[in-house]
């Protein structure tokens, strides 16, 4: 998949569920770290105007409206806005770095990584990595040593890098989706998966994960008619593509494969493989 090289912000993309969390703060950029990578400074807005944001102090946390109201505000101040990772919240953030190649082309071993977790992923705000944002936790197969209490969060992999959070860590969002759009999903099999397959054995083939997934909690037992219903209200791409408009597309005979892909999406069509 070829992609641009820089990413926007599409802060409307951001998952609903998301946006109910009092967990979000802004970020602007800072100085070079000691990676030689300019830093993101994790800031916050309230009575005494702009301030740090720390991953540990939710008195300086916002809700999502505040934060992209700030945003919008002081494009002078804030460069992004980005998410507080909690130990009571559900989620797991992967980061794919170095993921996408100077053509805008998502790197096979990242490509393999997103779709293995089928769950939410958006660029990052350089447009060379990936974000995938899902549900479950680092079980103890991400310890360090049998010994240890402490769980493996970063490794060199392939060309890349994947760093692997789910609490204390704020994170970036852009909004910027890759294609194809899915919901936040119950991931646990496949962080097990990743476990293995990048942190415990980088050389090591894995067989690809078939299981059932349990996706953004909706009804499943629907007629064809209010799966439909609920698909043309919920996802704009499938809407347009079912009334005929393909003009996203270079040629109708994509646009119908996209169609398809979006159709076993929203019907839950098995992948045979």
């Amino acid at each position: 998949m070829k992609i641009e090289t820089k990413s926007p912000l599409s802060l409307e993309n951001i998952p609903r569920e998301l946006q109910t969390l009092k967990q979000w703060v802004l970020w602007g950029w800072g100085g070079n770290n000691n990676k030689g990578k300019r830093a993101k400074i994790p800031k916050t807005l309230g009575q005494q105007g702009i301030t740090a944001a720390k991953s540990n102090d939710p008195s300086g946390w916002l809700t999502f409206e505040e934060t992209k109201a700030a945003f919008n505000a002081h494009p002078e101040n804030f460069d992004g806005i980005m998410l507080t990772l909690t130990a009571e919240d559900p989620y797991v953030f992967v980061d794919l770095d170095n993921a996408v190649d100077s053509e805008g082309q998502v790197k096979s071993w990242a490509q393999e990584i997103a779709d293995q977790f089928q769950s939410y992923a958006e660029l990052s705000v350089s447009g060379t990595g990936l974000h995938i944002i899902t549900r479950g936790e680092k079980s103890t197969k991400w310890l360090k040593s049998p010994a240890s209490k402490s769980k493996a969060c970063r490794t060199a992999y392939q060309d890349g890098e994947v760093e692997v959070y789910e609490e204390n860590r704020f994170v970036i969002f852009t909004g910027e989706l890759l294609e194809p759009e899915w919901p936040i999903c119950d991931s646990q099999a496949e962080l097990d998966w990743l476990v293995e397959k990048v942190f415990s054995s980088k050389n090591k083939p894995f067989p690809r994960i078939i299981a059932d997934r349990k996706l953004a909690p909706e009804p499943l037992l629907e007629s064809d008619d209010q799966l439909l219903e609920r698909a043309l209200a919920k996802d704009k791409k499938f809407r347009r593509l079912f009334s005929g408009d393909w003009s996203d597309y270079p040629s109708q005979s994509e646009a119908d494969l996209a169609l398809c892909s979006k159709i076993a999406f929203w019907w839950r069509v098995p992948n045979t493989g």
